[in-house]
């Protein structure tokens, strides 16, 4: 007897519905991702007035991130487990999320050529005390 065999004549119990329902919402969590930039590039594009052409590209780089985070992911989690991978891919996803949206960012893509008020403060309706 093989480990398939012994497998398949397991009954399905509540763990593995358990298991199915979160792979599910994860999945679905995961796909939403590019449902979410589809949604948010008119209103992109209308704040920060981009041409059609940036408009393509930053839905394109969205696509590309995912390409490149997939095949980095997929060899990190060959070498070092799939459950160490996605634990720290939640970690620095979560991070981010909760990062203080108050913090200023900084770089050469965040400030504008006339004024030192950055692109993410004339965007935002409301200002940070």
């Amino acid at each position: 007897m093989n480990a398939i065999s012994r497998l398949e004549r397991l009954p399905i119990g509540r763990v593995h519905y358990r298991y199915l329902y979160l792979l599910g919402l994860g999945w679905a969590l995961d796909a939403m991702d590019v449902g979410l930039i589809s949604f948010t590039l008119p209103a992109i594009k209308a704040a920060f007035n981009l041409s059609s052409a940036q408009m393509g590209l930053l839905g394109s780089a969205g696509l590309v991130g995912m390409f490149l985070g997939a095949a980095v992911g997929g060899r990190l989690a060959d070498r070092y487990g799939r459950r160490a991978v996605v634990a720290y891919s939640l970690l620095v996803a979560g991070s981010a999320a909760c990062s203080p949206p108050w913090r200023r960012p900084t770089g050469p893509c965040c400030s504008s050529a006339s004024s030192r008020e950055s692109v993410w403060e004339r965007s935002c309706p409301w200002r940070p005390a």
